[in-house]
């Protein structure tokens, strides 16, 4: 693997990573279990989370073309 795909894929993972801890952070507190208040609007976590998926899923697309195993 290329270092650029190395680099590519480490990218993805954090991102997933990421992601996926801000569903459970947002998850909470619409069961009202987070524990904590945010800082922020709960709206631009909403924004942020959405953001992050578009951008995964470019990601993932883009890896189809130049043949970049995300797994």
């Amino acid at each position: 693997m290329k270092s650029y795909q190395k680099r590519f894929v480490e990218e993805y993972r954090q991102l997933t990573q990421r992601l996926s801890k801000l569903d459970k952070m947002l998850k909470k507190y619409a069961q009202g279990t987070l524990g904590f208040e945010p800082d922020c609007p709960i709206r631009l976590l909403q924004e942020q989370r959405r953001v992050m998926s578009e951008y995964a899923d470019i990601l993932e697309a883009r890896a189809k073309f130049e043949g970049v195993d995300l797994e």
